[in-house]
């Protein structure tokens, strides 16, 4: 490259822009995949409609509720003979339809993805209850009888003082004999009526991801703010380009060379490092994703997993595509300084050309000159 006609000054300026727009060059190629794959609900709804995942969601919506009931505060004045929890999830299970829980799924993610993209509001995000509700407390007898059915057998001095006016905090946690069978199920039955209809109609979706408003208002916030800087990065890159065309302008071969070589060596390194991680795509989730996942309900980290799998693997797959055309667009601008290298080489020819001609010619003007004037001394002395 010559630098002849370039100061000293522009050079170090030239390098660290360089370094900066490399930077921003690479942040910029996740700017529309992120944009128009990872934010877009289509993508999330093509998953959840997935058969795979299908079977899970009445196991998420239990999990759900067995937080509602045990981690919320509720474990520790439920009566012993409830203390089972594994049993309670088991009796209350078979009515959670997979439909209902798939639509409830759909509308958590729908609202998660609205309220990322600015169109919700965080106390909008509502989960319905109302007809699950009405399904428990119109079953509470029958989810009673199972789940009492579900213990362990009681032994010959369990039941040892239960009489007619005992209540559901003297029952003992185990399963009782035929005689003491039915005020067993009454009286569990009408507790646990009571527990539904303690139950929202409509639970907080930052309640199912235990976050209270100040967590999620913080988190709103970073995310806005990171997600906007990702916005304007390709912004930020034009700009940083232009100046280094503009420090360089007194060598346009110079210029689209450094600029070329610039775009070439940032997205062929990234997309080296792309290929990689598409490959081993699957271990590289697992490895990164293991300990966040073990914080989810249980079912919950299953969805999530399957959304990063499938819509994490669409998002780097036009990353890389980025990179590709960004590599390209370098590798264009370096053949064009080539190809208007000779063409200065040529107008240098053409310059040197009229010098030669423009100096010969005044020689020849000047012997010609000088003839003419040998001539007129001539015939003056004739």
């Amino acid at each position: 490259m010559k630098y002849q006609q370039i100061n000293l000054i522009n050079r170090v300026l030239v390098i660290l822009i360089s370094i900066i727009a490399a930077f921003t060059l690479i942040i910029s190629a996740f700017t529309f995949p992120t944009e128009l794959i990872l934010f877009n609900d289509q993508n999330y709804m093509m998953v959840v409609e997935d058969e795979e995942f299908t079977s899970v969601y009445p196991e998420i919506i239990l999990n759900i509720l067995i937080a509602q009931f045990y981690d919320a505060g509720e474990a520790a004045a439920f009566p012993e003979i409830l203390t089972n929890k594994d049993a309670f999830k088991n009796s209350i299970k078979p009515y959670i339809s997979i439909e209902w829980s798939k639509n409830t799924v759909k509308e958590i993610t729908n609202q998660t993805l609205n309220f990322l993209n600015y169109r919700l509001p965080i106390d909008s995000m509502d989960v319905e209850l109302g007809s699950l509700k009405t399904t428990l407390i119109a079953n509470s007898e029958d989810i009673a009888q199972s789940y009492i059915m579900s213990l362990i057998n009681c032994n010959s001095n369990a039941m040892i003082g239960i009489e007619e006016d005992a209540t559901i905090f003297d029952l003992p946690p185990c399963k009782p004999d035929r005689i003491h069978l039915e005020i067993l199920v009454e009286l569990t039955a009408q507790y646990l009526e009571d527990v539904f209809n303690k139950l929202p109609s409509q639970l907080s979706t930052m309640e199912i991801a235990s976050i209270n408003k100040a967590q999620a208002e913080r988190f709103f916030h970073i995310f806005n703010v990171a997600r906007w800087a990702v916005r304007l990065m390709p912004v930020l890159s034009v700009f940083l380009l232009i100046l280094i065309s503009i420090l360089l302008k007194k060598e346009k071969g110079v210029m689209l060379k450094w600029i070329g070589r610039l775009l070439i060596i940032t997205s062929s390194i990234s997309l080296l490092i792309l290929i990689v991680v598409l490959i081993g795509f699957d271990q590289f989730v697992a490895l990164i994703t293991n300990e966040f996942l073990a914080l989810l309900i249980e079912g919950v980290g299953i969805l999530v997993l399957g959304f990063i799998r499938e819509i994490g693997y669409k998002t780097l797959l036009w990353v890389a595509i980025s990179f590709a055309i960004t590599l390209i667009i370098g590798i264009f601008l370096i053949l064009l300084a080539k190809f208007i290298k000779p063409k200065a080489n040529e107008l240098q020819a053409e310059n040197a050309s009229e010098s030669v001609l423009s100096s010969d010619g005044l020689q020849s003007l000047q012997e010609d000159t000088q003839r003419e004037i040998e001539e007129t001394e001539a015939n003056s002395e004739e």
